[in-house]
């Protein structure tokens, strides 16, 4: 509608738009109790408790409401006939040629009336109570997605504790590693070392006995006795010989001390591995993880057949991403039919199969949206902050690991991170062939 605006100078006086004034001083007043408060201009914050408005007083609102066209907006969508009489109503949505029409309701109308102003009141208070209401519910809406939140981040909590353990004992390991490389490689030198003197004593013994059958042999050609040549021969071969054993004695000790430098080196290895880079990095299989559930053979992954197999899966938790498909089922509708069909079509389903399931939307900030309960399904809107993609994150984590879940969205990210998470998942189209057999 085509919006004409105007001010106090339009030759109508303060009086006659009474019911307006005094609606704007009752939605300020309103305001001032929810949370985040209503924004309301600040000249009216004097007249908060003001039971009926003097005639000083309606200019002052007047003007006040006039220099703040959002909150005059706000007036505008708020008003109905049983709040606020006819000239009000013209004054507040203002259309084209509104000042025409005022004038004519002025000139020609008495603005008093006793019971018009009775009911004007009873349907205030009412909306008013239907406000309180409705914000009462909204938040203990928002105390338990608190609480829920809360629950998650003392999770998250535990587990960057468990992790800053995982990694002092990888930096405790690492170090234990470090130790037994310097070990191994000390050995391994002095294995060499011991190789290279058992060499040394081996070819030492092979000269001396060569030198010995060499003076066993001239003696006998000559026939002659030398006993001090035999104990010189002998006493030579013995040292040679003992030498020869200490080496062979480090070798082997070396060989033991390599053999056990390098077993407790590979159990650190398999218990943790460890990079400068990363810090900890955890055996895959040690790491706990959901199981998807097994399709039968022959139900191809995009079909109506897979999705309906999985919906009637006892026991499976049925997470929705709202508007994902919501806007492709009913697509050219507004928002809020798109909401209401997609929560009738998941209550059909949880009356066919007995499914649990739950509806995630955007948006629990915006006022008017949150949908009442459901007795079928469950249905939740994302905090201030957060969308439903998050929402959806969280849901897959806070389950137990024992617990089956399918997700249904074509968003590829989130597709991603709740298939790492061990979910089933079924795209919206696979999900509204089902519910549309």
């Amino acid at each position: 509608m085509e919006r004409d605006d105007g001010g106090a100078g339009d030759g109508v006086p303060d009086g006659a738009l009474r019911s307006a004034m005094e609606l704007a001083v009752d939605v300020a007043a309103s305001g001032t109790r929810l949370d985040p408060p209503l924004p309301f201009p600040a000249d009216l914050r004097p007249l908060l408790r003001q039971k009926r408005l003097t005639p000083a007083q309606l200019g002052k609102v007047r003007r006040a409401v006039e220099g703040d066209p959002t909150f005059l907006g706000h007036l505008a969508k708020v008003a109905t006939p049983e709040l606020v009489d006819e000239a009000g109503l013209l004054w507040l949505r203002r259309p084209a040629g509104w000042r025409e029409q005022l004038t004519d309701i002025v000139d020609g109308h008495d603005n008093g009336g006793a019971r018009r102003e009775h009911r004007r009141r009873a349907a205030l208070e009412e909306a008013i109570e239907r406000e309180r209401t409705d914000h009462a519910v909204t938040r203990e809406r928002l105390a338990r997605e608190r609480e829920r939140r809360a629950e998650v981040q003392a999770e998250l909590a535990r587990r960057v504790d468990a992790l800053d353990r995982l990694a002092a004992q990888v930096e405790r390991l690492d170090a234990e590693a470090a130790d037994l490389r310097r070990r191994l490689a000390a050995a391994e030198q002095e294995r060499i070392a011991a190789c290279d003197e058992a060499a040394g004593a081996r070819r030492r013994a092979d000269e001396a006995e060569a030198t010995r059958d060499a003076v066993l042999a001239a003696r006998a050609a000559d026939g002659r006795t030398g006993a001090a040549g035999d104990a010189v021969v002998a006493a030579e071969l013995a040292a040679v010989r003992a030498a020869h054993q200490r080496a062979l004695a480090a070798l082997q000790e070396a060989k033991s001390a390599m053999g056990d430098a390098g077993r407790l080196l590979a159990e650190a290895g398999t218990t943790v591995a460890a990079t400068p880079a990363t810090g900890v990095r955890r055996r895959r299989e040690d790491r706990p993880r959901r199981l998807p559930i097994q399709v039968p053979g022959g139900v191809y992954a995009d079909s109506a057949a897979m999705a309906e197999y999985l919906l009637k899966t006892e026991g499976i938790v049925v997470l929705i991403d709202g508007y994902n498909v919501a806007m492709l089922g009913w697509d050219g509708f507004t928002l809020e039919v798109q909401r209401e069909r997609l929560i009738a079509t998941a209550e059909d389903i949880a009356r066919r199969w007995g499914t649990n399931i739950t509806v995630v939307f955007d948006g629990a900030d915006i006022p008017g949206v949150p949908a009442p309960p459901r007795r079928l399904v469950r249905v939740v809107f994302s905090p201030a902050g957060l969308i439903a993609d998050d929402v959806l994150r969280v849901e897959v984590d806070t389950l137990p690991l024992t617990q089956p879940v399918l997700v249904v969205t074509n968003d590829q990210a989130v597709l991603h991170d709740v298939r790492a998470a061990g979910a089933n998942t079924i795209s919206s189209e696979q999900f509204l062939a089902v519910a549309r057999r």
